[in-house]
């Protein structure tokens, strides 16, 4: 494939004026450069172009004036820089760099523009031509960004673009050059003539690094340079001078208004801000090939949390405009991006969302208070900040500090040792056991409700989400809310996880609240509980209703039939079979059988196999593996084949409307 460069006629030497000229340059298929035409601008610089190699590639040769860091490398991505200093020549200056890759090779072309006189182009030109070209041009300054590295706006007729940083004749920026930012002489309304590279970052036409070729003092001359106003209403005056007239002088926000003129003071009034961000505008000066633009800024009124702020989940952050509103997210912090300025991941049971800056207090501009919180992974924090975005990807920007839960590591023994609070979260890592069954369906809780044991103790977990989340109610947290979703995260008997939890406890048995989970550390398998009643031998068990209650327990209670233990719970013998009641009841082994083969289930009455569902595993309750059954209608029976898997539990459970009533369950089991 062939790639085509054209060479822009912004050069300054005889031999590269005039007509375009068009270059072939073979991009080859084992070695890509972007870009790998370069310019570099007259005061010199260093630029640079991003490869990819499948195999190892060197500069053949390299001219006096230029840098090339590195000049080889083997196979994978690198950053090659071609760096120059001044060119005091009044002509340009070109290399054709040659690079072996293999036995082929691929040519790059670099640039600089000479001393000599070149050519203007207009910011429109700027914008409809390629990265990296070299353009000089000449426009006023219409508003000053940064002055350590020299950071500002330019317009001409035809549109603006951002220079982003300047360097004087010795390749200095501002913050280095003696003088700082006074030596370059730049003011807004000044006419620059600069010369650089042009870039498009995130949609921003910009300049990099440009040389000041010229400065061009403005012809209207003002008493102040920008305007900062309060945020009540009232008056203020800028005194002009200028040899220029006409004058158009105006203000470009409708809450400024002209007032009157006053020799050369011009007096302006303004309305009071209502908003609770910062507002900003200009006062814009014109005259023949003159332009001043003078900003001016306004304090927003205080916050009103009634009124300015809205309690959200995280989801419901994002799902909102991009706009000053605020909002109130409370999250647990899941990772620390930057300390300095608070730069953090934060999650509740709803999504994660990126927080660009966290502040102690509200501030304009991030006073890098972050590390006065004493914030740590894990803390759950409370914070106010607006839905903004960065390359499409949603974040909260502007955030301010409110409150936050603190957490601390513990085993369990430590956990069950503390008193029971809510302003103390506790992060846990334990192996999963005995998850609870619900009492309506017989299948698993969806409120994720277990055992966690530690080497030191077991603990109770009621409840476990994705993350924190809670209801809100009058614009504030309430309760904490438990949204049901511990069958998504595919926790299972044996599995190793850490959480977050508030140390509770119900009817003086300690328990953890409010958990949420951090992570799963290890899928694992079931393990045994050595107490674990197991038989053996091969056999078969035959469930009856001689074993059962004459009522519906109300708690799993626990039955013999032959010789193992079943928990059964709203099990009965009404005199009907063993009737299972509609709506989560549920029967459940408690001795391990071992390589359970088959389970046959045999009708009283009302043969509605579909009613009853049955699950295999290696643990008390199965719910993961699911039996299909083969029914006979003459027989009123279900059979389940379970010699294709290695089980020694089932679970039989109703979970449909209607009682099930049966007169036998067999279960074969052995080597």
């Amino acid at each position: 494939m062939k790639l085509k460069y054209l060479i822009l006629s912004i050069l300054a030497g005889a031999a590269l004026m005039g007509c375009e000229k068009e270059f072939e340059i073979s991009s080859l298929a084992d070695f890509k450069a972007e870009p790998s035409y370069l310019g570099i601008a007259v005061n010199g610089g260093t630029v640079s172009s991003k490869v990819e190699a499948d195999a190892s590639w060197s500069f053949e040769s390299v001219p006096d004036w230029l840098t090339v860091n590195p000049t080889s490398g083997g196979a994978g991505s690198a950053t090659i820089q071609f760096s120059a200093g001044p060119n005091e020549s009044p002509s340009a200056r070109k290399a054709e760099l040659k690079v072996k890759v293999g036995n082929d090779y691929q040519i790059f072309t670099v640039v600089q523009t000479g001393a000599g006189e070149a050519p203007i182009s207009t910011i429109a030109e700027v914008s409809a031509g390629d990265d990296g070209k070299v353009y000089r041009i000449r426009g006023t300054v219409t508003s000053v960004a940064n002055t350590s590295y020299g950071n500002f706006y330019v317009a001409d007729d035809t549109g603006e673009i951002y220079i982003y940083g300047v360097k004087n004749n010795s390749g200095q920026y501002p913050k280095d050059a003696e003088g700082g930012w006074g030596s370059f002489g730049i003011e807004v309304g000044d006419v620059v003539t600069l010369e650089g590279p042009r870039t498009l970052y995130n949609s921003t036409l910009e300049l990099v690094d440009a040389a000041v070729i010229k400065v061009e003092k403005s012809l209207i001359k003002t008493n102040v340079s920008e305007v900062a106003l309060p945020k009540e209403a009232g008056e203020f005056t800028i005194k002009v001078e200028s040899s220029l007239n006409p004058l158009a002088i105006y203000p470009d926000v409708d809450w400024i208004v002209l007032k009157e003129i006053s020799g050369a003071n011009v007096i302006f009034s303004y309305t009071a801000n209502d908003a609770i961000i910062k507002r900003t505008g200009n006062i814009i000066i014109k005259g023949e090939g003159a332009l001043k633009s003078i900003p001016v800024t306004q304090d927003p009124r205080e916050i009103d949390p009634a009124r300015d702020i809205l309690t959200k989940t995280i989801a419901d952050v994002l799902a909102s405009p991009e706009d000053a509103m605020l909002y109130r997210i409370k999250g647990v912090i899941t990772s620390i991006a930057n300390g300095t300025y608070g730069n953090i991941y934060i999650a509740d049971g709803t999504g994660e969302v990126y927080v660009y800056g966290l502040t102690a207090t509200k501030q304009e501009k991030n006073d890098k208070s972050f590390s006065n919180l004493g914030l740590k992974v894990g803390d759950v924090v409370t914070l106010i900040g607006n839905h903004t975005s960065y390359n499409g990807t949603p974040q909260i920007g502007g955030a301010f500090y409110e409150s936050h839960i603190p957490v601390a590591d513990a085993t369990v023994a430590d956990f069950l040792a503390a008193p029971a609070s809510t302003e103390q979260y506790f992060r846990l890592t334990g192996k999963v056991s005995n998850i609870r069954l619900d009492n309506k369906t017989g299948e698993i809780s969806p409120y994720g409700n277990f055992d966690l044991t530690d080497e030191t103790g077991t603990v109770y977990v009621y409840g476990l989400t994705r993350g924190p989340i809670y209801k809100i109610d009058e614009n504030k947290y309430k309760s904490f809310a438990n949204n049901k979703v511990f069958l998504e995260m595919g926790i299972k008997e044996g599995a190793t996880i850490t959480i977050e939890g508030f140390r509770g406890e119900y009817k003086g048995d300690p328990q953890a609240i409010e958990s949420f989970l951090i992570t799963i550390v290890d899928e694992g398998t079931p393990t045994p509980d050595p107490d674990q009643p197991v038989i053996d031998e091969s056999g078969t068990i035959t469930f009856t209703v001689d074993c059962l209650p004459t009522k519906y327990p109300t708690e799993e209670a626990t039955v013999v039939a032959d010789k193992a233990e079943f928990l059964i719970l709203n099990v009965a013998n009404y005199g009907n079979g063993i009737q299972m009641k509609k709506e989560g009841s549920y029967i459940v082994n408690k001795t391990a059988l071992e390589n359970i083969k088959s389970v046959e289930l045999v009708w009283e009455k009302n043969f509605y196999p579909e009613n009853l569902k049955l699950f295999a595993g290696t643990a008390v309750h199965p719910k993961e593996t699911a039996i299909e059954a083969k029914t006979n209608s003459e027989t009123m029976s279900a059979s389940f084949d379970l010699s294709s898997g290695t089980y020694s539990f089932i679970t039989i459970s109703n979970p449909s409307t209607y009682a099930s009533y049966l007169k036998s369950i067999k279960i074969t089991y052995g080597k």
